[in-house]
């Protein structure tokens, strides 16, 4: 998907699973700028390390890794889920529209299409112009 402001500065966001995302979970989110799901992730591993060390004497070593793994997945599919939606929200409060949705498999792809499609359109609008500048001489 692709945003433009007004300042014609573009923003490309993934629809749908991010990657990144679930791979970096809340330091993906940090980088990004979405600072509540960044707390969301941290505040999921914290709160399973600290309930585990609360248990610990109990049920042994075991448990802490399997709940710390289970928290990471936790919020890495949280993020995974809810990133590129909560980027879509993050550049609309910025004053970012969306332009056109262009199918591709990475961001950088997409960008170079739209450009070219952009200066394509350009490109006709001028010849456009000048074939009126000339019937209008004539």
């Amino acid at each position: 998907m692709i945003f433009e402001n007004s300042a014609h500065d573009i923003q490309v966001v993934k629809r749908g699973w991010s990657w990144p995302g679930f791979h970096f979970g809340w330091l993906w989110a940090l980088f990004k700028g979405l600072p509540l799901l960044a707390l969301f992730g941290i505040s999921v591993i914290v709160v399973a390390y600290i309930s585990c060390l609360l248990y610990l004497f109990h049920y042994g070593m075991q448990l802490i890794l399997i709940a710390l793994a289970l928290s990471y997945l936790i919020q890495s599919v949280c993020c995974g889920l809810v990133g590129n939606k909560m980027m879509y929200r993050q550049l609309a409060k910025k004053g970012f529209e969306l332009i056109t949705v262009i199918p591709a498999h990475r961001p950088d792809i997409a960008l170079r299409v739209y450009r070219q499609r952009r200066n394509e359109q350009n490109y006709q609008r001028l010849r456009f112009s000048q074939r009126q500048a000339r019937l209008n001489i004539a």
